[in-house]
């Protein structure tokens, strides 16, 4: 057995060529064809094969007198299943915006209803109304998202900031003496 890629002499059960890598192809062993003397009328001559691999005998192949012609391809548009589907990106766009307070949440379902909407340009080659609005909303989603987030990982620091610092001790004593809040 050799390598189809290089021509390396392989060992049997083998499954990648040592010298390129090249994965195997386990070739049913070729079964030769009994030719009856009388040769059918469809065959005009006898052609030798092409320089045979190394350590492989040489092989006749038989011509027909007519080469059959291919048969005409209709090429049809892509079935209605691989279609994208624009309505998608617009419902996570509207969600994304919607959830754009919450932070992580809305600025997931932003992202995804940017890639919907860019797969369906990809797939259709071109958007449609739906598919434009969706990418617009979760654009504003995205950066809505992001500015609640850094507000609110910066609300969380000062929080915790005031906590650790003692600041909201004093100030729950001075509400609970009645006293006058000072900041």
């Amino acid at each position: 057995m050799f390598c189809e890629n290089c021509g390396n002499k392989l060992a049997d059960g083998i499954k990648f060529c040592p010298v390129c890598g090249t994965k195997v192809t386990v070739v049913a062993p070729a079964v030769e064809e009994v030719v009856p003397e009388a040769v059918p009328e469809t065959v005009s001559e006898v052609v030798p094969a092409e320089e045979p691999p190394i350590g492989m005998p040489p092989v006749a192949h038989l011509v027909p007198d007519e080469v059959p012609q291919p048969t005409e391809t209709v090429v049809t548009s892509a079935p209605a299943a691989k279609k994208a589907n624009s309505t998608g990106a617009l419902v996570l766009g509207i969600l994304g915006l919607v959830f754009s307070e919450s932070g992580l949440i809305g600025l997931i379902l932003s992202i995804i209803g940017y890639v919907k909407s860019n797969k369906f340009m990809i797939i259709n080659g071109k958007h449609d109304g739906k598919s434009k609005t969706g990418k617009i909303l979760s654009l504003i989603g995205i950066i809505f998202s992001i500015i609640s987030t850094v507000i609110i990982i910066a609300v969380g620091a000062l929080v915790a900031v005031a906590v650790s610092s003692g600041a909201v001790d004093d100030l729950l004593r001075s509400i609970a003496s009645g006293g006058e809040i000072i900041f």
